[in-house]
C-alpha cells in the first residue's frame, strides 16, 4: 500500500497524477523507478513498477531497487 511504500523507500521525489493512477517517481544516480499505484477500497496499491537506468535502458531491478532503499534515510541501517 502507499503507506508501506513511503516507509520502504520514503517520500518519492515526483508525483504525478494520472487518474485513475497516481505515479510516484524515486531518482537515485543509479536508476529512476516509477511506481504505478490505484485506489483499491480507501488505500492505494501499487499494481506495477517499471525501472529504468540513468545512462542506459537496462539495469538491473534489484540493483536498482537496494538503492532506492538505501537512500532512505530511515534505512541507514540497511547501508
Amino acid at each position: 500500500d502507499g503507506d508501506g511504500i513511503k516507509a520502504l523507500l520514503g517520500f518519492p521525489a515526483f508525483k504525478r497524477s494520472e487518474p485513475p493512477a497516481q505515479i510516484w517517481q524515486y531518482r537515485t544516480k543509479v536508476c529512476i523507478v516509477s511506481v504505478f499505484l490505484y485506489n483499491k477500497g480507501k488505500e492505494l496499491a501499487a499494481k506495477y513498477v517499471d525501472f529504468r537506468g540513468r545512462n542506459k535502458e537496462q539495469v538491473d531491478d534489484e540493483v536498482c531497487f537496494k538503492s532506492i532503499v538505501i537512500m532512505n534515510p530511515a534505512n541507514k541501517k540497511f547501508s
